[in-house]
């Protein structure tokens, strides 16, 4: 190469498996995604990705495997042995990128991502590394009882392994430069575990204009809210992956007594995820099978349409330490009703853009809550708007401005 000519600077991103489209992936894409047009070289590096990739991806993705088999869902022992199987191969995936030149940035997205850092600190001395804390191995701390009810006498077993585990985690971070995480709220609490350390808040960031009606085009939002399952409903949308902590039984239970109550209510649980059998047969239980949808997969052009069916943006998980849906909900000036705790006093402002429950013992607060909002579509527009305009500094442009002030380029 000539003298003078500059090379593009690689930033590669580390993330462990990528197995269904949710929150985290997504923002791994597009995180990924808006550093490329940035003119950077942005690479992710996976074990195995077993999704389609969004249609608006940019950049280059390198995989140990690329398989398409059924996802297969383990508990307890093997749960354990398949993360165990797993760390394995991310310690050695640096070397897929061992050849690659001018690695300045490494990001590891996540916890499990951090083994990777072991090979990375002999291969590339030189570069940054920095970990995007997502949030810290949660069932070994304020998640800890939602592990003993889980894994039963097996808890006590393992608990030997989590110790180790979560002294190695910690050792991991220290090794990195910095530490990314959602919010200064949530700062707080990740401090609390790894104690002090070069960090900042660069929030998993949405992309406005895939909201846009112009974008999206006006009549094919008109097309979906026209469908026999929709037409004339009220929509409550719950946009999750399908998981015990999201507390999605909460959400089909609020869904039951507004159904009760008015008879033009239609819920939407938009996500995939290990409890998807159990929320299908409770809906079944409850007599809800006209009355809630659960869409499984939804593509990411698919998705903004959701979105704009709703009247309502719901996230029912305690303590979050973050939610995309959130701002997709301001993206298409829409309410929220969400759990407390975590980031939501970041996300939420509480009776402005939305409202923060105070807890979610009763559907009470929630049923409430909606109630007025259905009741006062002026009151729910407003809000909407407010949402948008509160929301827009979480627009992906600010995370990436954030980004790059953090690692000085």
């Amino acid at each position: 190469m000539e003298a003078g000519t500059k090379h593009k600077e690689t930033i590669i991103h580390f993330y462990p498996n990528i197995t269904r489209m949710h929150g985290a992936p997504k923002w791994l894409f597009l995180f990924a995604t808006k550093l490329q047009e940035r003119g950077f070289e942005s690479i992710i590096v996976s074990v195995n990705i077993q999704i389609q990739l969004p249609y608006w991806f940019k950049g280059k993705v390198i995989t140990l495997f690329r398989s398409q088999k059924p996802i297969r869902e383990h508990q307890g022992i093997r749960k354990i042995v398949s993360i165990i199987h797993n760390l394995v191969y991310i310690i050695f995936l640096p070397l897929l990128i061992r050849k690659q030149p001018y690695v300045r940035t490494l990001v590891f997205h996540s916890e499990l991502s951090l083994f990777a850092i072991i090979f990375c600190k002999l291969l590339f001395r030189k570069s940054r590394f920095i970990y995007y804390c997502y949030q810290p191995p949660r069932e070994l701390y304020d998640l800890k009882p939602i592990a003993k009810n889980n894994l039963g006498l097996q808890y006590w077993l393992l608990l030997p392994f989590f110790e180790l585990y979560k002294t190695l985690d910690k050792q991991l971070v220290r090794a990195s430069d910095g530490v990314l995480v959602w919010t200064d709220l949530y700062m707080e609490y990740v401090r609390s575990i790894y104690g002090r350390h070069n960090y900042l808040a660069v929030p998993a960031g949405v992309d406005f204009s895939v909201f846009d009606k112009q974008v999206i085009g006006e009549q094919r939002i008109l097309d979906f809210k026209q469908q026999p399952r929709f037409k004339g409903k009220s929509i409550l949308c719950n946009i999750s992956a399908l998981t015990t902590k999201k507390n999605l039984p909460f959400f089909i239970q609020t869904v039951k007594e507004l159904s009760a109550m008015r008879g033009d209510i239609h819920g939407v649980i938009v996500g995939e995820g290990p409890e998807h059998d159990n929320l299908r047969k409770l809906i079944k239980d409850l007599d809800l099978e006209n009355d809630v949808t659960l869409t499984g997969y939804v593509s990411q052009e698919d998705l903004p349409l959701y979105v704009h069916l709703a009247d309502i943006i719901y996230y029912t998980e305690l303590n979050g330490s973050w939610t995309m849906a959130s701002v997709e909900a301001g993206a298409a000036a829409k309410p929220v009703i969400v759990a407390p705790g975590g980031s939501m006093r970041t996300l939420v402002l509480d009776g402005k853009t939305g409202y923060i429950l105070k807890g979610i013992d009763t559907t009470d607060e929630i049923v409430l809550k909606t109630e007025y909002l259905l009741n006062n579509p002026e009151a729910r527009e407003t809000m909407g708007r407010e949402n948008y305009i509160h929301s827009k500094q979480f627009a992906v442009e600010a995370c990436i401005d954030k980004f790059l002030g953090f690692i000085k380029v």
